[in-house]
Parts: structure tokens; sequence; C-alpha cells
């Protein structure tokens, strides 16, 4: 081997220092020799090898054993072995090298990378310290750089305290950096109110159409929204969003108390029926392996769409004709009179045609649709998460955070992969 090699690698100094250290310390003669920390090698005649790598840091297998981190010393027994390297992004390099004794073997290797399939985000702020979210996940306040992103569009979203908000797309290409400078205006916007989770009955309008009133254009009907009863995430308080005038029966279900012409639930939102992903698993859940889900959130632009966040909702009796002074069944659904947007064209909506959603241009201008601020949505999707992972026996049928679907191109197959 090439010395000057040897010092791109480890320097003369040290390997000098380790070469001295075997021979003084015995291991040659060693009857029984460690390979790496915990690894023990067959009885017999010893001897050192010293392996590195460009870049360091690879994991070594020795005989299919894992034997450290390069660079390192190793013993073997003398004869034949097989030598494996193994980095993230580099291709795994693998030989088969004979040591003999007491000759010292000296292995170093120039790893060969692999493509590049993803590219990098750097995003800084002017004022610094904004909070910094991508594609829904928020990164902290201190400028953020994300890697391993899929090429194609990604969305951000800047917050600080006393400045408007920005939030935009971006582009990422394979094998590059994308750099993101963005400056925050001042601004009187007020911040929404923090997320709150509660562990009750709750509407979900998830992907409902929406009619706008005749008798007043600032608000529409949403149906159908679904009644369940589990965790789920809003901004108004749990006790204000207690069903009134309905109760749900261990033998017969959800019921209409009786002397109530109706029951009424608050709309809020969960990850009920959310579209699998592994980057969407939430920690510390099980996950069914049969389980299946079609919703998925689609950032969207269109002039008009229904806020129904912590919106009261109605359910009307599953037979409209029964008497209302007796206990009798609600309908299965929650009919929601909720607030028209007009003035803010982003927003996301859940798409319930799961990944084939990602690629219909037109989705969100079919309807108006039940749908969600961007900045009430993200912050709610990481507080629901957070709760979720925390209490894993509570609802257990939300396994998975709805992931945010990205714009199509031509490098994705579908949305999950693109995640």
């Amino acid at each position: 081997m090439d010395l000057k090699l040897l010092r791109l690698y480890s320097g003369v100094s040290v390997f000098t220092i380790l070469i001295c250290c075997m021979i003084i310390g015995g291991v040659a003669a060693s009857e029984t020799a460690m390979v790496g920390a915990d690894t023990t090698v067959p009885a017999g005649r010893n001897t050192a090898i010293y392996i590195a790598s460009n870049p360091v840091g690879a994991t070594i297998f020795l005989d299919g054993v894992e034997a450290g981190i390069t660079n390192r010393m190793i013993t073997a027994a003398e004869g034949e072995h097989t030598l494996k390297l193994t980095l993230e992004g580099y291709y795994d390099y693998e030989e088969t090298i004979t040591v003999k004794y007491p000759v010292v073997k000296l292995r170093a290797v120039r790893l060969k990378a692999l493509p590049k399939t993803t590219g990098e985000v750097r995003i800084v702020t002017m004022p610094t310290k904004a909070f910094v979210y991508v594609d829904g996940v928020f990164l902290g306040s201190m400028g953020a750089t994300v890697k391993k992103l899929s090429p194609g569009k990604h969305s951000y979203f800047l917050r600080k305290k006393g400045y408007n908000d920005v939030s935009g797309n971006f582009i990422v290409n394979a094998g590059k950096t994308t750099y993101l400078a963005k400056i925050l205006a001042p601004g009187n916007k007020t911040l929404p109110q923090p997320p709150v989770v509660c562990n009750q009955p709750y509407g979900l309008c998830t992907t409902a159409k929406c009619e706008i009133l005749q008798s007043d254009p600032t608000k529409a009907i949403c149906e159908p929204c679904y009644i369940e009863d589990g965790v789920s995430s809003g901004l108004s308080s749990c006790d204000n969003r207690k069903t009134v005038g309905m109760f749900n029966s261990s033998t017969n279900g959800w019921m209409i108390s009786a002397g109530s012409q109706v029951g009424q639930i608050t709309s809020t939102y969960s990850f009920i029926n959310s579209v699998p992903t592994e980057q969407g698993k939430i920690p510390n859940r099980y996950i069914d392996p049969s389980y299946t889900g079609n919703i998925i959130l689609k950032l969207c632009n269109a002039p008009s769409w229904a806020n129904c966040l912590d919106m009261k909702c109605v359910v009307p009796p599953a037979d409209p004709e029964a008497d209302v002074s007796v206990d009798r069944k609600a309908a299965d659904y929650a009919i929601c009179e909720c607030a028209m947007v007009n003035d803010e064209p982003d927003f996301y909506m859940a798409a319930s045609e799961g990944e084939a959603s990602c690629t219909d241009p037109d989705v969100c201008k079919k309807n108006i649709w039940s749908a969600a601020f961007i900045d009430v949505m993200l912050p709610g999707i990481n507080s629901l998460k957070a709760y979720l992972a925390a209490h894993p026996t509570q609802d257990t049928a939300q396994q998975y955070t709805m992931p945010i679907c990205p714009v199509y191109n031509s490098t994705c197959s579908n949305c999950s992969s693109c995640r």
C-alpha cells in the first residue's frame, strides 16, 4: 500500500502509535482477540488490520459481523476474511482480504457516492427567529436547512410576532440546494390561538361540500360532516366543544335527548382515514398492517372556500317524525353552518381521492369546500401528532398523520413517495 494514501486517511504518527501498541500489547500472540468493541474472533494467531475510508464514518463488517466505524484498527485470525464497508449515500464496498501473522494488514478505501436523488432547501429570514414550516412540519425559529427532499414543489410558511405571515412554494432539484431568503413586513396581524387537543365527540367535515346561504352570503351550509368520538384538534376549549342535546348510548349509538329538537356538535379535525405513509407513522402507536386510508391534504388556491373549524353543527334525528318527548336515534351525520372565506385564496383541503388528488389540477375549484387556513392547520397537525404520540392508547384508529400532497411532477409516481 502507498504510504501517501495512508497519510490521506490517518496520518503516519497515528498509524505508527497504533501498530506499536498492538505489538507491545501482545495482540499478535493472544489466543482470542476482539473485533470492534464487542465481537470476538475464533482462537488462533491474530494480527492487526487497519481500515480507513474516505469519507470516514463507514460501518465495518468483517465476515458479516459489525466491527466498528472507520477509521480504526481491528484484529482477526490469520486467513481469509470478507471485509465490507457501508455508509449512507455511498455504494457498499466489499472484498476478500487475507491476513497473515504477524504482518499488519492495511486497507484504505475511497467510497463511491450514489447518484443524488434528493435535494435540500436552506431558508433564512429577515428579521431572524421567524417560525419556519416546510410541508407542514415545524422546523424551529433559527432558520432551517431541510435535506432529503424529493424533487418538485414544496410549501413553506413563515411567521413572526409583529410581522405579516409569508407563505409560498419552492422547487427542489435532485442533487441541488435551493436557497430562500425572505423579508417579513411589519404588520399588526394577530397570531391565532394555539391549537387545543381534546378527547371527546366532534364533527369531522373532511371534504364536505358547501353551498352559500342565499339569505346570508357570508355563510355556507356544509355537509356531510361525520360524528366521531376521540382525539381532535381545534381552537376553542374542550368545555366549549361539548355536545348539546345528544349523547352516545352503549347499546343504540348516538341519540337525541328527550326534549331536544336536534343535537349539537362542534366541528374540529383529526387524522381519521389519513393516507398511510412511512413518514406519517405516529410514534409509540400500534400500526395495523391492514390499515387503509384515502384522505390527504392538498394546498389549494381558489376564490372561495368555507371555514368550519370550531363551528357548531346540527345533528338531526334519524327519523324526523319521531316523538320529541323521548330519546330517539340520531342521524349519523351533522350539518354545519360555516364561514365563507373570500379574501385568502390559499388554503388546505382534505381531499378524499387519496393520492389521485395530487394529480387533479381542478379538484380545489370543483366545489366550495370545507377547508382550513394554512396558519391554523400547520400548528394543529404538530399538536395533534404530539398528543397522539404521548397518549398511545387513546383513539387507536388514528395511526398516521395526514400527509400534505405536493404538486404533481414528472418525477413522482404518487404522493406518498414524494413526501
